[in-house]
C-alpha cells in the first residue's frame, strides 16, 4: 500500500505523533510520502520521501486575512503542483493530518477518486475557524474520519460528521523508550515539578504560577518548578513569574530536544499540565506529554479537561483540578505532595495505562486496519475540476 500524508508543516516539534505514525506505519510495510507546504525541523525528523508544494505568497496573505479576519480557514495547496506530486505518487490513500489540510486537499482527492482519510486533534475542532460549513466538503466526498478522543468524537458529530464515519484512534507512544523509575521523595527535600509544552493560552502554565503562590507556607518542602517550551505566551509567564514573586523557583528551560525527553523527566517528581480552554476556542486533544510523563511513572497532575481525563488511568483521577482554578490546581499539587510514599504506586499505574491504551504498537494497526478498509473501497474520479 502507498499513503500520501498531507500536512501544512512537516515536522513541527509538537507534532512528533505525525512523525512518529510515518515511521510506525513505514515499519509495517507501507510504503509512505509526505506533501506540505513547508518542512522544519529536518535534521530532527528526517524522512526521505517529503514533497514541499509551497503556496503562492498572495495565497499565503489571503489565508491569513481570512482566518484573522473572517474566522474563515482554508489552506491553498497549490492545486496545480499537488495534483502533478499525486499522479505521480499514485497513492492508494490519502491521510490528511488536522481537519484544516483535509478540507484543503478533499477537491483534489474527489477529482483524482482517491480515498481520503482526515485525523482531527483539536485545534481542529474547537476553533472558532471551524464550522460545519467548513467540513461539509468532506462528508459530502465520502472522507472517513479519526479523532483521538471521546471528547474530541463528540464535538466532531456536532460539526456534521455522519456517525458511522468517526473512529476513534488513540495517539500511541513506545514506552519503551521511557524506563521504569521508581518515584520516591528527594533526599534534598525538594518538590521538584517539570512542565512541558507549547507557550501558549490552552497550556494554563499562568494557572500553574498563580497556584505556586497559594501554597506558599502550606508545604512542608522547597519546591521547584521547570518549564520546558517556547511559544508565544513565554515573555509574558516570564514577567508575571517575577511579578508574583515565583520567579525564584520557576525557570524557563527553553525547547526541549524530544529525543531527550525520557533521560530529563528522570531527574522530578511529578508532571504537572494545567490545560484550559483559550479564548479563542483552542483546547488539547490528548497532550502527547502527559503520555510521556505516565510512561517515565512520573504523577501527574493536571485539568478535567478536553480529552485529559482519557489519558489517566482512574485510581489517578483524584490529581485532576478543575480548568481554570489555581486554587484547586494548587491543594492537587498539595496533595500529590505530601503523599511521596505514594508516588511509586501513581507512576506505575499510569505507566500500565499507557502500555494497555495507548501503545504506539496498538495506532499503527488501528491507523493500518482503517486505511486497507477504505482503499478497497472503489473511490469514483468526479469530473475535473481547476
Amino acid at each position: 500500500m502507498r499513503v500520501a500524508h498531507i500536512c501544512t508543516k512537516f515536522n513541527r516539534i509538537s507534532e512528533t505523533f505525525i512523525y512518529d505514525l510515518v515511521l510506525g506505519l513505514e515499519k509495517a510495510g507501507i510504503e509512505n510520502h509526505v506533501l506540505a507546504a513547508d518542512r522544519v525541523n529536518e535534521k530532527e525528523r528526517p524522512f526521505p520521501r517529503v514533497r514541499i508544494l509551497p503556496p503562492a505568497l498572495w495565497q499565503k496573505a489571503a489565508f491569513a486575512i481570512n482566518k484573522e479576519c473572517l474566522g474563515v480557514y482554508k489552506f491553498p495547496f497549490p492545486r496545480q503542483a499537488t495534483r502533478h506530486a499525486l499522479r505521480e505518487i499514485r497513492p492508494d490513500i490519502l491521510l490528511a493530518h488536522f481537519g484544516g489540510a483535509g478540507a484543503a486537499i478533499v477537491p483534489l482527492a474527489r477529482e483524482l477518486g482517491i480515498p481520503l482519510v482526515v485525523v482531527f486533534h483539536a485545534f481542529d475542532l474547537f476553533m472558532r475557524q471551524f464550522r460545519p460549513e467548513t467540513y461539509r466538503p468532506l462528508w459530502q466526498s465520502g472522507a472517513q474520519a479519526v479523532v483521538v478522543s471521546e471528547h474530541g468524537k463528540k464535538r466532531l458529530l456536532e460539526l456534521g460528521c455522519p456517525p458511522e464515519r468517526v473512529r476513534i484512534i488513540h495517539c500511541g507512544l513506545d514506552a519503551d523508550r521511557f524506563p521504569l523509575t521508581i518515584r520516591t521523595q528527594s533526599g534534598s527535600n525538594e518538590f521538584r515539578l517539570v512542565g512541558i509544552g507549547r507557550l501558549v493560552k490552552k497550556k494554563g502554565f499562568d494557572d500553574l504560577l498563580r497556584a505556586l503562590v497559594l501554597m506558599r507556607g502550606r508545604l512542608k518542602q522547597s519546591i521547584r518548578v521547570d518549564i520546558w517550551g517556547e511559544g508565544p505566551e513565554k515573555r509574558g509567564l516570564v514577567n508575571l513569574a517575577r511579578s508574583l514573586g515565583v520567579g525564584d523557583v520557576v525557570t524557563f528551560k527553553g525547547t526541549a530536544d524530544h529525543r531527550d525527553i525520557p533521560r530529563l523527566l528522570r531527574g522530578y517528581d511529578a508532571f504537572v499540565l494545567p490545560s484550559r480552554t483559550a479564548r479563542n476556542g483552542d483546547t488539547e486533544g490528548i497532550p502527547i506529554t502527559i503520555l510521556e510523563a505516565q510512561a517515565a511513572c512520573l504523577p501527574v497532575v493536571a485539568t478535567h479537561h478536553a480529552g485529559i481525563p482519557e489519558a489517566i488511568p482512574p485510581s489517578n483521577r483524584d490529581w485532576l483540578a478543575r480548568e481554570g482554578d489555581p486554587g484547586d490546581l494548587a491543594d492537587k499539587l498539595l496533595s500529590l505532595a505530601s503523599r511521596s510514599d505514594q508516588w511509586d504506586n501513581i507512576g506505575r499505574r499510569g505507566r500500565q495505562w499507557i502500555r494497555r491504551h495507548f501503545s504506539l504498537e496498538f495506532e499503527v494497526n488501528a491507523i493500518l486496519r482503517l486505511l486497507r478498509d477504505c482503499a478497497a473501497i472503489p473511490a469514483t474520479p468526479s469530473k475535473r475540476e481547476g
